[in-house]
């Protein structure tokens, strides 16, 4: 999930390291197979190692930008690699790409959550469900709720990850805070920080400010359903693992109502 302005070039070094998901979406797009639509593509975390796998795909994101820096890093790929990559700007409630369909279509990474209401969710799932083709799979995580340990826990720093980045060689810690939450919306407002620590152990403070929607369920059944899509599979890691209500994640795997 992307916090609105984030550079390209932040985004790439604060979040290049997320790899936990990266085996699960590459099974799918082997067992289904291409094209693959992937939504919020943001630089191409995604994207990029499933075209290096040999599946044509098109990133889609709402930012010009990060498209941009997906589109220079193809400059370090074969050019077999990159023939496989194209791009498409979109906002995620306004998708539309013609008459262009794909076999899967992924929305990693808790992007769905950056809608809030019901009406741009709705307008998003929709929008992918006109450009699957004739039994293909739309897959896509969220995070399972826990509203009352967020309430809890609200203004307490809640330490993250902790990664090098490979270029610079600085040292970056995560952490964050709950600052709002409102029950009756499943709205969620949060700041992040980065604390980067360059070679000379000068630090710098990147702090992005969030608001989410979390999906309980049901509400999520309901809305895949509304949108014409039928749930094949729930997972709570990206193991595989079936779901259960103790699941950090909602890894959802659809088919398309006819």
């Amino acid at each position: 999930m992307i916090a609105e302005g984030t550079p390209p070039e932040r985004f790439a070094i604060e979040h290049g390291h997320y790899s936990e998901d990266i085996a699960f979406w590459l099974g799918l797009a082997d067992e289904v197979g291409g094209p693959v639509l992937d939504v919020g593509s943001a630089v191409g975390r995604v994207t990029l190692p499933i075209a290096m796998r040999g599946h044509q795909v098109c990133a889609l994101d709402g930012s010009q930008g990060m498209l941009d820096a997906l589109v220079s890093s193809l400059v370090d790929e074969s050019l077999e690699v990159a023939a496989r990559v194209t791009t498409a700007r979109c906002d995620f409630r306004q998708i539309d790409l013609g008459d262009r369909r794909f076999r899967l279509a992924i929305m990693p990474m808790n992007s769905l959550q950056a809608l809030l209401t019901r009406d741009e969710q709705l307008a998003c799932l929709r929008g992918i469900r006109r450009h699957i083709a004739s039994g293909g799979v739309f897959a896509f995580d969220v995070a399972m709720p826990d509203l009352d340990s967020i309430t809890s826990s609200i203004g307490q720093v809640n330490p993250g990850a902790t990664w090098r980045d490979p270029t610079s060689g600085a040292s970056l810690a995560h952490a964050s805070v709950f600052e709002t939450v409102d029950p009756t919306s499943a709205t969620v407002e949060f700041t992040t920080t980065i604390a980067e620590t360059d070679a000379d152990g000068n630090v710098a403070a990147h702090v992005r400010s969030h608001v989410v929607h979390l999906f309980s369920p049901t509400e999520l059944w309901e809305l895949l359903h509304e949108a014409g899509f039928e749930v094949h599979a729930v997972y709570g890691d990206f193991a595989g693992t079936p779901f259960s209500s103790a699941a950090e994640h909602q890894i959802c795997r659809c088919g398309v109502v006819a």
